[in-house]
Formats: C-alpha cells, sequence, structure tokens
C-alpha cells in the first residue's frame, strides 16, 4: 500500500480503483431485487476490499487533507467540497448502505462498505488536535442530511434484522 500511495500522483491507479468501485456499486443498486450475479458481485466485493485497505492506509498515515489529494490528485479549497471524488465516495459509501438491500450475495459488500466508513470516520484519532473537523465529518454533517436520515434507518432495521452471513464467504 505505501508504494501505491507513493506513486499514485503520477499514476492515479487508487482513483481509477475507487471509480471502478463506485460504478460497480451503482450497478448493484440499479439490480437491487434482481437475480444476482455472483461472479460480478465478488468482483464487487474485492474491489472494496482494496479500497477499504488503501483507505485504512492513508487515515493513518497521512493527514486528512493529503487524503483527499490522493482521491482528487489536487488539494481541495473550502468552496470545492461540494463536487469531487472524495465527496461523491462518501456519498456512495452512504447511499449503499441505505438502498442496497442485504442479502446473501450483498452481505459481504455491506460489510466492506460499513467498515471503510468508519474507518474514514475514524481519522479523528489520529489527529493531534481532537477537536479538529476535516473534510470527511464536513461532508457527513453539512451535505448528506437528505440521506443520512435513510441510512440511520437502513441501519437501524438491518441490525434489528440481523441477517446471516453469506454462505458463500
Amino acid at each position: 500500500a505505501s508504494k501505491m500511495a507513493l506513486n499514485n500522483p503520477k499514476t492515479g491507479n487508487f482513483v481509477s480503483l475507487v471509480r471502478l468501485f463506485m460504478d460497480q456499486v451503482k450497478e448493484i443498486e440499479s439490480n437491487a431485487g434482481k437475480q444476482e450475479d455472483i461472479e460480478f458481485t465478488w468482483r464487487a466485493l474485492n474491489s472494496a476490499f482494496l479500497v477499504r485497505s488503501f483507505v485504512k492506509y492513508f487515515v493513518e498515515n497521512v493527514t486528512e487533507n493529503e487524503m483527499v489529494v490522493e482521491f482528487n490528485g489536487l488539494p481541495l479549497e473550502e468552496d470545492e467540497l461540494k463536487s469531487n471524488l472524495f465527496t461523491d465516495f462518501i456519498t456512495c459509501l452512504i447511499r449503499s448502505l441505505s438502498e442496497i438491500p442485504v442479502t446473501p450475495y450483498t452481505y459481504g459488500i455491506h460489510m466492506e462498505i460499513a467498515n471503510t466508513l468508519l474507518i474514514l470516520l475514524s481519522r479523528q484519532l489520529w489527529e493531534p488536535v481532537s477537536g479538529s473537523v476535516g473534510p470527511t465529518w464536513q461532508r457527513l454533517l453539512t451535505q448528506t442530511n437528505r440521506i443520512a436520515s435513510g441510512l440511520i434507518r437502513t441501519l437501524l432495521l438491518n441490525f434489528i434484522h440481523r441477517e446471516q452471513n453469506n454462505p458463500y464467504r
């Protein structure tokens, strides 16, 4: 992960991986409730795992602003937080948790997406100043109000129903 992080500004491989993951999640969302494609679901799960692994490395080893640079390729100004790959990624995670139904085929993806979101929110643990609010929290607190209620509702319902683990895992 460290070599990829060093080479990412030149190669853009992480950005490509994030875009691939987001496209796969959109495809799963559009097929919600239809017959599951196991091979496609596994590819989405694998890309979710890779994205989570790299996000974990970035959260632990770089500042939050440097992490945003890894997503976007450039540092962002305050007014640019409205639309960029980083904020689109956070929105994708939240929307996916609330819109993709939990089935035996999507259970693993739900776990990876929830873990990735938790890792992004754990950035506060690595900050020297405990009260600082970075881009992740800014996005969650200001621009996701309309989907936050759906996420909370879905997470509570998933907790109540406690779906079984994926039998193919």
